[in-house]
């Protein structure tokens, strides 16, 4: 059963996953196995039902043993200042308005400083943010903390009382409570929308206001500021645009930063969800939960791992749209990607065709034979043509027609194949009755046909009716390293259950069976040193070394996929043939089906063995220290940003012989202290232990 952290303020969203999403386990911080439910602490005003800010948060995941499915977060935090991040609040201004105004910012936009601060530890944690984004382009004006009420007034028609509402030519000043939430479905407000609590009689109010075309909102209000005016919506989430501020004293990196911070990549994080409904009620989370869990649970579909790189969701979309459409595909990819194997088991099963699959690769067939193949021959049309043959159009009709590198047809076969496609019937060499033909046709290629045509090689016509403006790309490995941990784990699961291996396999499990029945099914793939305890006894357990997962993460990978696999059969084959080369001993108790794969083993099969890093050790120039870094290609800058901060302390290290209180003296000055480093090096992974080996 899926298990989810909420992560508010206040305790109204876990009570109302409580009543609504009753289905799923949640994550508390009281360390009890009895669902809050049925508690018969609930009563009594237990505070222990989910985590109120990022230390509570970060506690309650550091107890368990296993991460939550799903963490649903809130946006806006009203905490006292000692309690929201970050806990550094230098930057901000000292006193007066300008401080109140700065910590009401870092209030709005806490969800996102905790996000950030929990994908540094756990990168790969779903979270389901509590607000809107429609995408909009905020105004460069600053937004200014939300309006206060100082007497209880509504200024909104028949809103509830305290609530302001912005009439109009009115200019908002009376205090709001705490952000409105939802409620059951009940409104709390006077005329509002259904569970929206504070909906004003004349409209819904969304959740949290935004500046649009540095104008209010509001009839006649403060420059800058969202007011909710009559019929018009609030857009939810402010962004910085063009390294401009939208608030003063943030930090850089969110909606509300000073001026010159960026916009950090959490919009486009695939592990990201926003709930797209304006107001926040039990059935929009209850729909974004599920999308996101779908999503997560969906990474894989039997053969075919999507994972969860931008790439592979848009490349997924597009696929069951065009999967059954009656039109041709045209599929782009490097060599390796998996053409055919999309073709096979995305692009056929989904296109609803009852015919068979047809796959044929162009490049395999001579040239000379190459008319009959595609078209089919009558008896006695060449010599050697002993009986009619229909070719791969008829046998697909009614199913679909796979032709792999089709860049690799002659200007005259080209021709003809296009005339197939237009008139849906084929006729034989030597025969002159047409026959039906009318396969879905899937075209691949690793070329670019863009380029072929301007060169005259392909012929335009032809490339208009293969319907290039649906295309799709397959990306290549090394435009997926987010996936590529899980990738490597699919790849090496894939392998055991291969035919090939499985002579090796049922040597090994003779000679060494495990303590419980086995189970293929079950084999595990982990990260890390052999662990007799946390191995299976009813399975395969394969542990990747460390250092090997940060080789086959950062290699190129050209032969793509049909690299990889490769690699996990051959690993696994000189993993198993260790073990059942050892001379037979006598019997020996039952043990778990342990396989390492070493870093060595990893470096020898990807063929470029790396030097150690730490013979890189930094030298000292004038006024500081020069590191060398190798900068890889990835798909943030944030993930670059770590990559090259990990390298550098890596390099820090060595030069100070693993002196922590030296690398902070250094990297912060004195007075620094060696916890900060320590933390820095948790956060991005670096463990002491392994940093100390490696410098032995």
């Amino acid at each position: 059963m899926p298990r989810l952290l909420v992560i508010d303020d206040r305790d109204q969203t876990i009570e109302m996953c409580h009543r609504h999403l009753a289905q799923f386990d949640y994550v508390t911080r009281c360390g009890r196995n009895v669902p809050c439910q049925v508690c018969d602490e609930r009563d009594r005003g237990c505070t222990l039902k989910c985590a109120h800010d990022y230390a509570q948060a970060a506690q309650a995941l550091s107890s368990q043993t296993t991460l939550p499915d799903l963490v649903v977060l809130d946006l806006h935090f009203a905490l006292p200042e000692e309690r929201l991040l970050p806990e550094d609040k230098s930057a901000l201004p000292t006193k007066g308005p300008a401080r109140a105004h700065a910590l009401e910012d870092l209030r709005r936009r806490q969800g996102f400083l905790i996000l950030e601060r929990l994908r540094q530890t756990w990168p790969t944690l779903p979270v389901v943010l509590l607000t809107t984004t429609d995408g909009a382009t905020p105004s460069r004006e600053r937004v200014p903390p939300r309006p206060r009420a100082t007497d209880g007034a509504s200024q909104g028609g028949g809103g509830d009382p305290g609530f302001a509402g912005a009439p109009a030519g009115g200019r908002v000043q009376e205090r709001v409570p705490p952000r409105p939430r939802a409620t059951d479905g009940a409104s709390q407000g006077g005329g509002g929308d259904p569970g929206f609590a504070g909906a004003p009689a004349r409209g819904r109010v969304p959740a949290l206001p935004r500046a649009t075309a540095g104008a209010s909102q509001g009839g006649g209000g403060d420059p800058g500021f969202a007011g909710a005016p009559e019929g018009g919506r609030v857009p939810a989430l402010p962004r910085a645009t063009d390294g401009a501020s939208q608030g003063g004293g943030g930090d850089p990196g969110f909606a509300g930063a000073p001026a010159g911070g960026r916009v950090p990549p959490l919009l486009t994080d695939p592990l990201v969800y926003f709930c797209e409904n304006e107001i926040v009620d039990s059935r929009s989370l209850a729909a974004e939960v599920t999308r996101a869990l779908g999503a997560r649970l969906d990474a894989q579909e039997g053969p075919v791992f999507w994972g969860t790189s931008p790439a592979m969701a848009e490349l997924r979309r597009s696929m069951d749209a065009l999967a059954r459409s009656p039109l041709p595909v045209l599929v782009q990819g490097e060599t390796g990607t998996g053409k055919s194997f999309i073709a096979e088991h995305v692009l056929h099963p989904r296109s609803g065709a009852k015919g068979p699959l047809v796959v044929t690769d162009l490049s395999t067939v001579p040239a000379t034979l190459l008319p009959s193949h595609l078209f089919g021959a009558r008896r006695g049309a060449y010599t050697g043509s002993t009986e009619d043959h229909p070719g791969v159009f008829e046998q697909a009709h009614g199913g679909t027609l796979f032709l792999d590198e089709i860049a690799n047809l002659d200007l005259d076969l080209q021709r003809q194949l296009l005339l197939v496609l237009e008139r849906g019937a084929v006729t034989r060499l030597g025969d002159i009755r047409a026959r039906p033909a009318q396969p879905k046709l899937v075209a691949a290629t690793n070329q670019d046909l863009d380029v072929l045509v301007r060169e005259g090689r392909f012929r335009a016509d032809l490339y208009m009716r293969l319907n290039p403006a649906t295309r799709l790309r397959i990306p290549a490995l090394r435009e997926r390293r987010e996936d590529l941990p899980e990738l490597v784990r699919f790849a090496f699961l894939e392998a055991l259950r291969s035919e090939a291996l499985r002579p090796l396999t049922r040597d090994y499990l003779a000679r060494f069976p495990t303590p419980e029945p086995f189970v293929e099914a079950a084999s595990t793939v982990a990260f890390g040193r052999p662990n007799a305890a946390a191995a299976r006894a009813d399975a395969f357990s394969v542990f990747v070394a460390r250092a090997a997962l940060d080789s086959l993460c950062t290699y190129d990978w050209p032969g793509n996929h049909r690299e990889l696999k490769l690699l996990a059969m051959n690993a696994l084959v000189f993993a198993l043939t260790q073990h059942l080369d050892v001379a037979a001993r006598g019997a020996t108790a039952r043990a778990p089906a342990v396989l390492a794969i070493p870093e060595a083993l990893v470096d020898r099969l990807l063929g470029a063995p790396r030097a150690p890093l730490k013979t890189a050790r930094p030298a000292r120039g004038n006024g500081g220290r020069r590191v060398e870094v190798e900068v890889a290609p990835l798909a943030t800058f944030a993930e670059i940003s770590a990559d090259v901060e990990r390298q550098y302390l890596r390099a820090i290290f060595y030069a100070c012989d693993g002196d922590l209180e030296k690398m902070s003296v250094e990297l912060f000055g004195a007075g620094a202290t060696a916890r900060r480093v320590h933390l820095r090096l948790n956060q991005l992974g670096l463990k002491l232990r392994e940093l100390r080996k490696e410098s032995a």
